[in-house]
């Protein structure tokens, strides 16, 4: 999240961070304002205000996917059964 702030200027408009102002939260103050959100249940509350918002100004949800795609380290005997599950799942 941090190198995204930093790279794409949609999400530092977004986070309201101005790069010649503002300093970009770490890592570590992200996740803790993760949990803090997740702990108090407030991603539900949020998500709910921007429908909220969204129908009033005559917009609405459809459908949302959220992803989680962290990149983890793992030993390559784990990258050679994702590599090979993929391959036997796209020929079947």
């Amino acid at each position: 999240m941090e190198d995204a702030l930093i790279e794409v200027a949609m999400m530092r408009r977004f986070a309201g961070i101005a790069l010649i102002n503002d300093r970009i939260p770490d890592e570590n103050t992200i996740l803790a304002f993760r949990h803090l959100l997740e702990k108090h249940d407030f991603g539900g509350q949020i998500f709910e205000a921007v429908k909220a918002h969204l129908k009033a100004v005559g917009m609405a949800v459809k459908q949302v996917t959220i992803l989680d795609a962290t990149i983890i380290n793992a030993p390559s005997s784990v990258h050679q059964g994702v590599i090979r599950s993929l391959v036997r799942d796209s020929v079947e």
